[in-house]
């Protein structure tokens, strides 16, 4: 891990990983009532944005009062700490039919994001994609 130092802070740069598929930004903020702190967690980006959210939180470093986190995080990291543990349930507890749905849906949106997206080659491969019809679905 690398630790940086600013002029007033600090950002914790835990090391890549040769698996790692995402980034966590993590820091300190207030509570609300002011005297207690709070884990504040960014969305998970892609970790091929490493360098460039390491360079962000330097340059915002001192502006914070907490030392500010990067963690790189791979698939087993997920399943360890046990975060998905109560998506993984719900999946678990699915009917066939909720289960037909679901598949249904997420093919329908990956369809509709390539079919949109704006590089050729995948809209153009994208109006080819079969999607299941309605009747399909339970």
């Amino acid at each position: 891990m690398a630790i940086i130092h600013t002029q007033r802070n600090r950002v914790y740069s835990y090391d890549r990983r040769p698996d790692d598929v995402l980034l966590e930004i993590g820091l300190l903020g207030p509570a609300g009532d002011g005297k207690l702190l709070r884990p504040v967690n960014f969305p998970y980006f892609p970790i091929a944005a490493y360098q460039e959210w390491v360079d962000w939180a330097v340059a915002i470093a001192d502006q914070m009062a907490h030392p500010i986190h990067i963690v790189p995080l791979n698939h087993n990291d997920f399943f360890d700490t046990g975060r998905f543990e109560p998506f993984r349930q719900m999946l678990a507890n699915l009917t066939e039919g909720e289960r037909a749905e679901m598949r249904h849906l997420a093919k329908a949106t990956c369809a509709d994001v390539l079919r949109d997206c704006c590089d050729g080659r995948y809209s153009a491969a994208a109006n080819h994609m079969p999607v299941e019809p309605e009747a399909v679905r339970e």
